[in-house]
């Protein structure tokens, strides 16, 4: 048996119900709303790729530090300590930590998530439109057989 055949033989209040969960489902899943899903996303990946990028930065300046920082060891180990050198390796290693918290903090989990969350809500959004129409039109085929 079909589904055609199964909507066919159904009782009509069956049908009226199916008619209005059809229209349910239009009403919820309209293309505006998918539209405005679909504009909340672009907007999390944009705020995915800009913490990627402060990422980066962060990352390269940290990198920058420590590799001034080993050459500022190399240079008290070959001509010894002085002051001025202590203060700078200091100063820099401070930065460095502080520079490594801020990249710590930037992790777009909570960003990831919810485009992932957004992409499936679009989706199923976009899968019950399809059910909804080919359902309504198989509907509206039995009323025309009847």
């Amino acid at each position: 048996m079909t589904f055609e055949d199964l909507l066919q033989t159904a009782p009509s209040q069956t049908q009226e119900l199916l008619q209005q969960l059809v229209a349910d489902i239009h009403t919820h899943a309209t293309p505006e709303r998918v539209n405005k899903l679909q504009q909340r996303l672009a907007r999390v990946k944009n705020r995915i790729d800009d913490t990627n990028r402060r990422r980066e930065v962060l990352g390269a300046q940290a990198d920058t530090i420590d590799a001034l920082l080993t050459y500022l060891q190399q240079q008290r180990r070959d001509r010894g300590d002085s002051v001025e050198l202590c203060l700078l390796e200091s100063f820099l290693a401070d930065r460095q930590v502080i520079l490594r918290q801020r990249l710590a903090a930037l992790k777009p989990s909570d960003l990831l998530q919810e485009k992932h969350d957004l992409t499936v809500e679009i989706s199923a959004l976009l899968r019950s439109r399809n059910v909804a129409t080919a359902l309504g039109n198989t509907l509206k085929e039995g009323k025309r057989a009847c």
